[in-house]
């Protein structure tokens, strides 16, 4: 759980298609596709809304569900399934670049 509530990594996948993570309060994260910080509700909004609904199909194509918002962890996601995230998220980055 803490590899996953780590956002490093996540940042360095999502790095290469200007996207933040966004901590809101652990375990709950969201992603913003955007160039600009992210500190707030309507810096969330002025993201890149269509390429986050892209990359959302693309996590479920790769065994991720992720809804429309928000990221939500437990202690029942062990090390496997922080690893099959992390793997989706670098395959979702991959498809998003090739499109």
């Amino acid at each position: 759980l803490n590899t996953l509530l780590s956002t490093e990594q996540y940042r360095f996948i999502l790095a290469d298609c200007r996207a933040k993570v966004l901590f809101v309060s652990a375990p709950l994260f969201d992603v913003v596709f955007t160039n600009s910080d992210v500190t707030d509700y309507r810096s969330t909004i002025r993201g890149d809304a269509d390429k986050l609904k892209r990359f959302n199909a693309k996590l479920r194509q790769h065994g991720v569900f992720k809804g429309d918002s928000k990221y939500y962890v437990s202690l029942a996601h062990d090390d496997a399934d922080v690893a099959q995230t992390l793997d989706a998220f670098a395959a979702a980055v991959a498809d998003l670049q090739t499109v």
